[in-house]
């Protein structure tokens, strides 16, 4: 009775882990990336988790939500390459060619932390910012439309005329945050915290908070 209560328990637990594993895989075929020239293509929403893209010409690709996590692309050409919702966590971009937009904020993509860092006047738009650190950050004036700040951590954050229109801000944590003149309209916030951030009844008005703590 008790081994059939132990291999019950580890099909379960297969069972719960499997979907987690398939997703640290990449689902782009070796032979697909085998070429050193792969300019303008394609892999949007791809998973390249982990693969290696070192030296490679990567013009003009399109990588908008895809998963490339633990990627290598260390002296890879990315001029052009389209980066929006991308989740770069881990990736390694040493010596890789970006364009001004990503080349600015690739560290805060890649290790997650920006706290207490200056981000302010820069272009964050569609940016896959989950889970990063950007506590006591200095993002005054920055762009961060659309972007997905999903259980960010941006307390005591410097927003003051940032621009946050369309942005995703599940979980996000904005306690004691200066958002002076933070335009977030239509943006969504679920089970956000803004206890003790600087913002105005009117400016609340224009986004959606469920579940948010004010």
């Amino acid at each position: 009775m008790r081994i059939r209560t132990i291999a019950q328990y580890l099909v379960l637990l297969i069972l719960f882990l499997a979907p987690a594993l398939a997703c640290n895989k990449s689902n782009v075929p070796t032979d697909v990336i085998a070429p050193d020239d792969l300019s303008g293509m394609n892999f949007r929403y791809e998973s390249l988790y982990g693969m290696d893209l070192s030296e490679k010409n990567l013009q003009n690709a399109d990588f908008t939500g895809a998963d490339l996590r633990e990627a290598n692309f260390s002296g890879a050409d990315l001029t052009g390459a389209v980066l929006d919702m991308a989740d770069l966590r881990g990736a390694n971009f040493t010596d890789a060619k970006l364009d001004d937009k990503w080349q600015q904020i690739i560290d805060l993509l890649v290790t997650g932390d920006g706290a207490n860092k200056d981000y302010s006047h820069l272009d964050m738009t569609d940016a896959e910012l989950m889970h990063v650190n950007l506590s006591g950050a200095n993002l005054a004036y920055a762009n961060l439309d659309r972007s997905n700040l999903f259980g960010a951590n941006m307390i005591g954050s410097d927003l003051s005329r940032a621009s946050m229109v369309g942005t995703g801000g599940d979980f996000t944590q904005l306690n004691d945050a200066d958002m002076t003149e933070t335009d977030i309209r239509g943006s969504f916030f679920y089970q956000a915290t803004l206890t003790g951030a600087i913002v105005t009844f009117e400016q609340l008005k224009t986004a959606k908070f469920s579940k948010s703590q004010i």
